[in-house]
């Protein structure tokens, strides 16, 4: 019988520059309503399974394979006025670490499913930044051990253990906006 990994709680951060606090916030699953903040306090989705922070990001106690998805986050103002919406795609790799641990180290395609024309794209490891290619060209980030390919996917060569963990990727459009977030939890087990 194979080794499962721990259950992990998963944190989906909205990114962007808000005038705090926020107002009306909205976090949808495949279309399905998941949360929502209504004139700065939790109005759906609030217990013990997941949370709505007031800083628009969602928490959810169970980080497995059922929580991958397409989500997205729509913000409004006090007057229930648009501001913003942001889809957000969340995968969960759990790889054997006999599979990519030790000699012979593999690499590990990190993707970024996304069908619009990349304009900029800014991938991070927690919060550290790790590369970010601008209108197809490499701009940071792009050595021996990573790189950042051109449909956006972020490829890992010779994977460690200290690779394990949160990779996001953020995707902007041609006036600087962020318009998609890919968020990947890696873990070895």
């Amino acid at each position: 019988m194979g080794q499962e990994t721990p259950r992990r709680s998963v944190l989906l951060p909205l990114r962007g520059k808000f005038e705090m606090p926020l107002s009306d916030v909205e976090w949808k699953k495949e279309g399905q309503l998941l949360a929502k903040i209504n004139r700065g306090r939790c109005a759906y989705g609030c217990g013990n399974t997941s949370q709505l922070f007031s800083n628009g990001s969602l928490w959810l106690s169970h980080g497995g394979k059922e929580e991958e998805g397409r989500y997205s986050v729509t913000v409004y103002n006090a007057t229930g006025i648009f501001i913003h919406k942001v889809d957000i795609t969340l995968w969960i790799i759990e790889i054997p670490a006999e599979q990519v641990l030790g000699p012979g180290n593999t690499s590990v395609l990190l993707p970024l499913d996304l069908e619009s024309q990349l304009i900029q794209v800014n991938w991070r490891k927690d919060e550290q930044p790790m590369g970010e290619i601008f209108r197809g060209i490499c701009i940071t980030g792009c050595n021996e051990t990573y790189s950042i390919l051109l449909n956006g996917s972020f490829l890992l060569r010779r994977v460690q253990r200290e690779d394990e963990g949160r990779y996001s990727a953020e995707v902007y459009d041609e006036h600087n906006i962020l318009i998609h977030q890919t968020e990947i939890l890696l873990y070895f087990y």
